[in-house]
């Protein structure tokens, strides 16, 4: 029996990864049967669509297919109902199986010639490329005039996406200036894989690419992803996109990348990190599955929360320090603020003062915040006042150090400074994902521990930022620049999310379009596109129900019967308080619950109820999510009694993105509940 040609699409990779790990391997085992058509497979047509069903065996799944001549275009897998459901609701709009590289795609049409002494444009990234150049890569003359008028790469991505991936990554290389002769012999190497393998046209780095290795299947990044894992850089680069576009997967793939470049001659690993704990785990997950082909690329990358970096650090050097606990910061602060004087801040006003002016500037000597501006903290400072502030904040931190403690941002301060004083740094590049929320000090740990001893500078490769500053619910906002990291030039935008459906996204995009752009994301010139500008889903899909309940116990009964009817789901709650209610309730009905807390890692109950916090979702998803007392967004303003107009804005702005949040963990339904 001849192979069929089988292409996995992103939602059909994340369906297979959200099944049960038994029923998984069911469906990898009735593949080579599905892919071919055996005559054993229960193939049915999708009412209304050109889709159809395939039976997975003797099991309550069925794959959503589209299948054309030699060609099976595996989309989704769920439960027989929720699969025709799933392939009547969504606008499965695909690139063709084998997309005509020989002709112009028609919704971009070569400019018009312009008219004799009118303003001429500059050139475009592909202008200086003649048809022969193109023909290399399997594209005729209609399809070069296109390209080579486009002036922008978002233009040139938007052109080559329907590509086959290897004919899209040859034309955005060339669009890079690397060398034609380079790029060209990618493109065979890559041709010819195809000849072998079945193509997978997008990599995620969930279950199924640990399941599929050592097989037939061949393993692609989207092109853009691809340019920015593998693309070689002068100094930091920057990555950004919204919610699914797989920055976490640009991330580890970096890592990667970078490890498998100098592994047999550099002795020190990659450091991938995160600003906070709970995607840890998520991280190494992903990392030990990128490595299934090569094992031993896994003692080169190493996974860690910044705090964990800094404490390392500082061991090393000699000056441990423990992580400060809430009732060892409870006590440093009252023993600080025992030294104020006649300022009468309260203590929230001080931890305001410390994060936006002290470590937003670097400012932690007195000359430096005797004269450091103080944006955004409303009232005006003289130099006595100032002197007054500055006791208490040296107080807290002296208190700190006789504890033998440090918080996060003391921890990372103290060890760049260790970093600073000629301690070398144990790893050769950094990669950082969720950066949104590193603090100034953290960032500049990051800076220093890719900076070259010699030069002073970033090293080349050696620092690579992932985020989206829309996501930001911890650190407050930060220029890199400041920070000692410099990233014009080199950065990039993703655009595509392979996780929200379009109903979903849009709903959690009314949440934040009309704020102010984040640091991380503003454009570096005004006629540049924003991160949200361009950002869409792969997939159609419902909005998110929103349902109001008289009482808490209602809206529990709903949350309960919503997992009986459909099983595995994602429960987010605001606070902790909330959180334990809902789990205490959903427990006492009998179901399968567990909890996520703030510093344990874990990932969602394959079979039963996850409940977490917005803060703790961060780098979760799952097939359906509830947003569980939805009445507690926004929480009301907890700072300082008096707080400014600039505290006020990030407060609001915090509880907006921590909704964006939450509504995007959910890859196919979002209900959205409240009591009133």
């Amino acid at each position: 029996m001849p192979t069929a040609h089988a292409v996995l699409t992103p939602s059909w990779v994340q369906s297979v990864e959200g099944l049960d790990p038994d029923l998984r391997q069911h469906v990898f085992d009735a593949l080579p049967d599905i892919v071919n058509g055996h005559p054993g497979v229960n193939e049915q047509g999708v009412q209304g669509t050109d889709l159809v069903t395939l039976e997975v065996g003797h099991t309550p799944v069925r794959i959503v297919a589209k299948r054309s001549n030699d060609v099976l275009r595996l989309l989704h897998v769920a439960a027989e109902t929720e699969a025709v459901a799933w392939a009547r609701a969504a606008p499965v709009e695909l690139p063709p199986e084998k997309p005509p590289v020989q002709a112009s795609p028609p919704e971009v049409a070569p400019p018009p010639a312009a008219p004799a002494a009118s303003f001429v444009a500059p050139p475009g990234p592909l202008a200086r490329y003649r048809n022969r150049d193109f023909r290399r890569f399997g594209i005729a003359p209609a399809l070069a005039d296109t390209l080579r008028g486009l002036t922008t790469d978002p233009d040139i991505l938007a052109v080559v996406e329907p590509l086959q991936p290897h004919v899209a990554e040859a034309v955005l290389s060339l669009a890079t200036d690397e060398a034609l002769d380079v790029v060209e012999r990618r493109y065979v190497e890559a041709a010819a894989r195809l000849q072998r393998a079945e193509t997978f046209l997008h990599s995620t780095a969930g279950e199924v690419e640990a399941a599929i290795q050592g097989g037939r299947w061949e393993i692609y990044l989207h092109p853009q992803q691809r340019r920015a894992v593998q693309a070689r850089f002068k100094g930091a680069a920057k990555v950004t996109g919204g919610p699914g576009t797989g920055k976490s997967v640009v991330a580890v793939h970096r890592a990667h990348h970078l490890a498998e470049q100098v592994s047999a001659s550099e002795p020190r690993p990659v450091l991938l990190c995160c600003p906070i704990p709970g995607p840890v785990g998520m991280l190494q997950r992903m990392v030990r599955q990128r490595c299934q082909d090569s094992p031993s690329l896994v003692q080169h990358i190493e996974v860690r929360s910044l705090s964990q970096v800094a404490k390392g650090i500082l061991d090393a050097a000699g000056t441990p320090r423990i992580e400060a606990s809430a009732e060892m910061l409870d006590r440093c602060w009252q023993r600080a603020m025992a030294a104020q004087g006649a300022l009468d801040w309260p203590r929230a006003q001080y931890e305001a003062e410390r994060v936006q002016v002290l470590d937003r500037n670097g400012a932690w000597s007195w000359e430096d915040y005797r004269f450091t501006p103080r944006q955004g903290r409303g009232t005006a400072l003289d130099e006595g006042k100032r002197q007054q502030a500055w006791q208490v904040l040296t107080a807290f931190e002296a208190a700190l150090a006789e504890e033998r403690a440090a918080d996060p941002i003391t921890m990372a301060r103290e060890a760049t400074i260790a970093l600073q004083g000629g301690l070398p740094s144990p790893w050769f590049a950094v990669v950082c994902d969720e950066v949104q929320d590193a603090s100034a000090s953290q960032l500049r740990l990051m800076a220093a521990l890719a900076r070259d001893p010699e030069t002073r500078e970033i090293r080349p490769d050696g620092l690579m930022l992932c985020g989206d500053g829309y996501q930001r619910v911890y650190a407050h906002p930060v220029e890199l620049v400041r920070c000692g990291i410099e990233v014009r030039g080199r950065s990039s935008t993703l655009r595509l999310s392979y996780r929200t459906t379009e109903g979903i996204r849009q709903a959690a995009l009314a949440e934040v379009r009309d704020l102010d752009a984040d640091p991380l994301d503003a454009p570096e010139r005004p006629d540049q596109d924003g991160t949200l500008d361009g950002y869409r889903s792969l997939r159609g899909g419902f909005p998110p129900i929103r349902e109001l309940f008289a009482t808490a116990g209602d809206e529990v009964a709903f949350i309960r019967d919503a997992w009986l009817e459909e099983g595995p789901m994602l429960v987010l709650a605001r606070t902790e308080a909330y959180r334990d209610q809902l789990a205490r309730a959903l427990t006492a009905e009998g179901l399968d619950v567990s909890v996520l807390t703030e510093q344990e890692g874990g990932e969602p109950h394959p079979q039963g109820i996850t409940v977490s916090t917005i803060h703790r979702a961060k780098g979760l998803e799952a097939p359906r999510v509830v947003l569980a007392g939805a009445q507690l967004l926004p929480l009301p303003y907890a700072g300082a009694k008096q707080p400014t107009d600039s505290e006020l804005r990030w407060w609001e702005r915090r509880e907006r993105c921590l909704a964006y949040v939450a509504m995007t963990r959910a890859r196919d339904w979002l209900a959205i509940t409240r009591v009133s």
